[in-house]
């Protein structure tokens, strides 16, 4: 599950390639560019539409704020999963983020109102998350718990073609959703995939996280996985869906960059809608032909934003940040 923290709804401040840390899409939306790729959709907001930027301590912003914090309420142990601050405003600034009664500190950076970082835990039990500010604050209490595994190889058939929250998945190899069938991954699951092990779709994906409750991939061990493969014609609409520590298989580079595509569409359609990928040796997006639809995603400390080639990708509300490092 994931939960916000009272007081405030989620501000879906559109990305600034031009702001500290933010970076655009490469090899996308430049007529002249060599991948041949095309950006379109509402990326920025008109002028004066915004309220104004700033800090968060700047003179005059009153009494104490709330900051949003989503983090999924069920966390893994010793695996990495999400923590985003959202502010009401795309102001700029440094956040403290705290995981536990006197527990460890994480620096957050805000970048036109939205920061991320990725924590994992060691023990199971009651965890309080704190976000703090001079004059702003957000806590969201989350639960770290284990769950019985569920192991996944090979070609999904049947029951293995539903995956659900009531088990962690562990892929163990690569999977493969065939031609006329539908993987389906309920609102609050948790995948957990072993070094360089892939998800390859040539039907259709369905990740149906929702605000309370995302989807979450991250790794089963130390190593890095592979990537979430659409084939030609395939489709894949993942809701509210977090992706961490992907990209590791570097036999499998695509582009300039050398390094895997956390998410690859071959000539295929993604429609990804809140979420994002974040923290992977790889790059977030790379394609040769399809259509790459993204709203409200946060990608950040990657090797790209991504690298597209005779692709159409649409963004809107979507903060690129910190790529591919906050440095």
């Amino acid at each position: 599950m994931l939960a916000l923290a009272t007081g405030l709804a989620a501000c879906p401040e559109a990305s600034d390639p031009a702001s500290p840390g933010g970076g655009p899409v490469e090899g996308a939306g430049s007529p002249s560019g060599q991948d041949g790729g095309s950006v379109s959709g509402d990326a920025a907001s008109p002028p004066g539409s915004e309220p104004p930027t700033g800090s968060l301590d700047e003179p005059g912003s009153g009494e104490q704020r709330p900051l949003v914090i989503q983090a999924p309420v069920s966390v893994p142990i010793g695996r990495p999963w999400p923590i985003v601050v959202s502010a009401p405003h795309p102001v700029s600034d440094n956040v403290v983020v705290s995981v536990g009664e006197g527990g460890t500190q994480y620096p957050l950076r805000l970048y036109r109102g939205k920061g991320s970082v990725s924590v994992s835990v060691d023990a199971p039990g009651p965890l309080s998350i704190l976000a703090e500010a001079p004059g702003w604050q957000g806590r969201l209490d989350v639960l770290a718990e284990q769950r019985p595994p569920r192991e996944m190889a090979g070609t999904l058939r049947g029951s293995d073609l539903v995956w659900s929250a009531d088990r962690d998945v562990v892929v163990s190899a690569t999977v493969l959703v065939e031609r006329g069938d539908t993987l389906t991954v309920g609102a609050g699951t948790r995948v957990f995939l072993a070094s360089r092990a892939r998800v390859e779709v040539l039907g259709t994906l369905r990740s149906e996280g929702q605000a309370l409750e995302p989807v979450l991939f991250t790794v089963s061990g130390a190593e890095p996985w592979g990537e979430l493969l659409l084939g030609t014609d395939a489709r894949a609409e993942p809701n509210e869906t977090f992706l961490l520590g992907g990209g590791g298989d570097v036999t499998r580079a695509f582009g300039h960059s050398d390094s895997q595509p956390v998410v690859r569409v071959s000539a295929a359609a993604l429609t990804m809608t809140g979420g994002g990928i974040l923290d992977a040796p790889g790059k977030a997006f790379g394609s040769d032909g399809g259509i790459i639809d993204l709203t409200g995603v946060i990608v950040s400390r990657v090797d790209q934003g991504g690298e597209h080639k005779n692709a159409q990708v649409l963004l809107k509300a979507s903060h690129f940040l910190e790529i591919p490092d906050g440095d």
